[in-house]
């Protein structure tokens, strides 16, 4: 999927997700003011969440080549001539 696609996509579980939350709070009585901060607070936070997963699904993690078994091989100087 393209960037543009994802941001869509992304806005759209926001959306959807602080929609429900909006209405549920409409059903309990909840004022206005409180219901659309709440309703907004979670949009931004699933977007941004969303948005952090899609781009961790990019990144690329450099690790030792895979025919050694650890990320480091030497033996640790520290302490070996009583440092």
């Amino acid at each position: 999927m393209n960037q543009r696609l994802r941001s869509l996509l992304a806005d759209t579980i926001a959306a959807a997700i602080a929609g429900c939350l909006g209405y549920s709070l409409a059903t309990y009585d909840v004022p206005l003011s409180l219901n659309l901060a709440c309703s907004l607070a979670l949009f931004v936070t699933f977007h941004n969440t969303l948005r952090e997963i899609t781009q961790a699904s990019r990144t690329v993690t450099h690790g030792p080549p895979a025919s050694r078994s650890a990320w480091s091989t030497r033996p640790s100087l520290v302490g070996a001539r009583g440092l």
